[in-house]
């Protein structure tokens, strides 16, 4: 079948446009879904070690800063994204003593990607309880942390007994998102 000269640059212009689509349909992008790994899932409190570690320059006029460590002790890779959440608990039933802590800096979190065993790391300020005038701040003993990981609903103890404020009115407490860490040494 011979094509009339006429139609010969519109079909021309079809044939070049074809490569252009082709693979665009909804096969094409399942087929590549398919290929593609699958983001890792987020930290589950149970698979994470949360320790406290000591932070370089550990301080300043009234706190002190310690990193919040998040180690992956699952057995496949998983993210955390996000602020930890964190207070002070006291007595056997781990009741929760003073104002949760207050959320830093960054405003956007980056997502972490933990392979097993790698960590991830948000900074801890702890203002000292002796700069708050007692009757604000109403100390109390302390047996540690409850911090929960972000975007968790369990929580993880992390031993740091002391004294804490137990006024809500003031965060003695402040932490920024999490962002990779070192690696456990």
């Amino acid at each position: 079948m011979r094509l009339p000269h006429a139609l010969l640059p519109a079909v021309a212009a079809l044939v070049a446009a074809v490569p252009a689509t082709a693979g665009q349909g909804p096969a094409a992008r399942a087929a590549r879904a398919a290929r593609a790994p699958a983001p890792a899932p987020r930290c589950r409190t149970a698979e994470l070690a949360v320790a406290l570690v000591r932070s370089p320059g550990g301080g300043a006029a009234g706190s002190v800063y310690q990193e919040l460590a998040f180690t992956n002790r699952g057995r496949g890779t998983c993210a955390l994204i996000g602020h930890p959440g964190v207070s002070f608990v006291a007595g056997g039933d781990g009741h929760r003593v003073g104002a949760a802590a207050r959320r830093v800096a960054p405003p956007r979190p980056a997502r972490v990607v933990l392979a097993r065993r790698a960590r991830a790391i948000a900074t801890l300020r702890i203002a000292r309880t002796a700069d708050f005038p007692p009757s604000d701040c109403r100390p109390r003993r302390v047996r540690g942390l409850r911090v929960y990981p972000p975007g968790a609903t369990a929580a993880a103890f992390v031993r740091r007994p002391g004294t804490a404020c137990s006024s809500r009115a003031d965060a003695q407490l402040s932490v920024t998102a999490v962002r990779a860490g070192r690696p456990p040494g």
